[in-house]
């Protein structure tokens, strides 16, 4: 088996290494599961799907529209965290492979919504189905207790970054002020 990155530095998040070394290695390692888990989500969600070369970006843009339906453009934007732009593009190609389809609001035609097309309607099946056979496979042979920890964990993560995320709002919010009065 392939040795990862984080396999080659098994101890630098240990407990017992000062904290600035343990945050520095923390977010290396952080890097490391965010590509590997990229990585492999794709292949195996465009395996279980028998599709063949869904992008991440893509697969995580039909996700949002089988768990939230027909989406306009800037709120599919505002969910992925992308921009307008980038999330326009993506629509484009899966439009034009037959995924999706834009539909103009009827009273105010500056609103695009994004729909699955009938070709897509199976990953309203299949995404749930595969959510649960990926983390379940993903997590198979993880005891209770360490599972507790990790969602304990990745809780608090998230809560970080969402706290990141709003100071980062106020900043852009204030910059605005500042430049709307001068």
């Amino acid at each position: 088996m392939a040795m990862t990155k984080a396999d080659e530095r098994p101890d630098k998040l240990s407990p017992d290494r000062p904290v600035p070394e343990i945050a520095q290695d923390l977010g290396l390692v952080l890097g490391d599961i965010l590509k590997a888990m990229h990585r492999q989500f794709k292949k195996e969600f465009n395996r279980f799907t028998g599709e063949s070369e869904l992008t991440v970006p893509q697969i995580f843009l039909l996700r949002t529209l089988v768990t939230k339906g027909s989406i306009s453009i800037s709120e599919l934007a505002e969910h992925l965290n992308l921009a307008n732009s980038t999330v326009s593009g993506i629509v484009d190609r899966l439009e034009r492979d037959g995924f999706v389809t834009r539909v103009r609001d009827k009273e105010d035609r500056r609103i695009v919504y994004v729909e699955l097309t009938e070709h897509a309607a199976h990953f309203r099946e299949q995404v749930p189905r595969f959510n649960e056979k990926f983390l379940g496979e993903l997590l198979r042979g993880v005891d209770d207790q360490t599972l507790r920890e990790m969602a304990s964990s990745f809780r608090q993560l998230s809560d970080l970054i969402k706290r990141f995320e709003d100071k980062d709002k106020e900043g852009q919010g204030k910059e605005k002020g500042e430049k709307d009065r001068a």
